[in-house]
């Protein structure tokens, strides 16, 4: 039973002791989807603007 308890307490350490981890891809992969929304919403503005003049 004690090496269960020790066990469980070295789990629960490690548990709490522990920090998130992002890959720094997806900081990159974030930036290029925001920079690609601005533009669909640029080529829309264009299309929507163009449909008007017609």
């Amino acid at each position: 039973m004690e090496l269960l308890d020790e066990a469980r307490e070295t789990i629960v350490t490690a548990h709490e002791a522990a920090q998130s981890w992002l890959p720094p891809e997806l900081a990159i992969a974030t930036e290029r989807l925001r920079q690609d929304t601005d533009r669909l919403r640029a080529a829309d503005d264009l299309v929507s603007g163009y449909q008007a003049r017609l």
